[in-house]
């Protein structure tokens, strides 16, 4: 067993604190070595709620997707749930592309761009120097924009 220790700030209004994981031996180089050849397993967090990673083209998949669906259908109730999910793809989309292009997103529920902070993560490759990855992190969205390779501009997704 493995214990792994994150700095996180728990409550805006205490200070900052340390999360303890205790994880089986090998996990979190395991899930490091699938980040650092993007590949990514499914991550489901404590009730099952499957946690997604979208790139540019998975957002034009889906949006393009909805939109034939949307064409046959335009008034019954499942249209109108379609529209809003098409809507909320394509403001996503939006908000990664201006990630790969600025390293920063507007946050509009915040009102403000939040701009790329580097993070430093470990490499999977014995004796390599660790990744330095720009992340934007919007808590109140529950969204994260990164990139798997920072070196790699086709490796965005959040």
């Amino acid at each position: 067993m493995e214990i792994h220790l994150v700095a996180v700030n728990a409550n805006k209004k205490q200070a900052p604190c340390f999360w303890g994981f205790v994880i089986p031996s090998g996990l979190y180089k395991s899930c490091l070595s699938m980040l650092n050849l993007r590949c990514l397993a499914l991550v489901f967090d404590l009730d099952e709620t499957l946690i997604v990673a979208n790139t540019m083209r998975s957002f034009e998949d889906r949006i393009d997707a909805l939109g034939s669906k949307l064409k046959g259908d335009s008034e019954s109730q499942k249209a109108l749930a379609m529209s809003s999910e098409l809507k909320r793809y394509m403001q996503d989309r939006t908000m990664l592309k201006q990630y790969i292009e600025e390293d920063r997103v507007w946050d509009n529920i915040g009102e403000k761009f939040v701009n790329a902070q580097v993070e430093v993560v470990a490499s999977s490759v014995g004796g390599v120097l660790p990744l330095k990855r720009p992340v934007v992190r919007l808590d109140d969205r529950n969204m994260i924009f990164t990139r798997i390779n920072p070196n790699v501009s086709k490796t965005h997704y959040n």
